[in-house]
């Protein structure tokens, strides 16, 4: 057979499957990254507007801080459509980086050499089988 009949069945497989785990990884790393970039800018303080008055259930006046949609339409006014991808090529080597290595380590350990560890073991076996799992 030539390389070109080959099949799914192949040794190229792995390759493809990995190729495909990337390119998905990639892909939701990219919807999501707009999401994760206000609520980082949001968690660390970023406040560029500042928070409105209004009534609560209770009727008492509070300030309220923009939303998340609110935060999100202000850096699409301010930045553009490009301002929220901000920092999405780090993170896309980064995601593809992680699935290149867990493949490579699942290859190295498959699951199926993995031992749980129970409740019956000892501390010192426990922790033996903890280290052999994150290593």
């Amino acid at each position: 057979m030539d390389g070109a009949s080959r099949g799914l069945g192949s040794g190229d497989n792995a390759a493809t499957t990995e190729a495909l785990f990337v390119a998905l990884g990639a892909g939701v790393t990219a919807l999501s990254h707009p999401l994760l970039c206000v609520k980082l800018l949001i968690q660390v303080g970023h406040e560029p507007m500042p928070p409105t008055l209004r009534t609560n259930v209770l009727g008492r006046k509070v300030l309220y801080l923009p939303s998340f949609f609110t935060y999100a339409k202000y850096i699409v006014q301010v930045d553009g459509k490009i301002g929220l991808f901000r920092g999405l090529s780090p993170r896309l080597m980064s995601s593809a980086l992680s699935t290149v290595t867990r493949g490579s380590m699942k290859k190295v350990f498959p699951p199926d050499e993995i031992e749980q560890v129970s409740n019956k073991d000892g501390m010192e076996t426990s922790l033996k089988k903890v280290v052999k799992e994150t290593s």
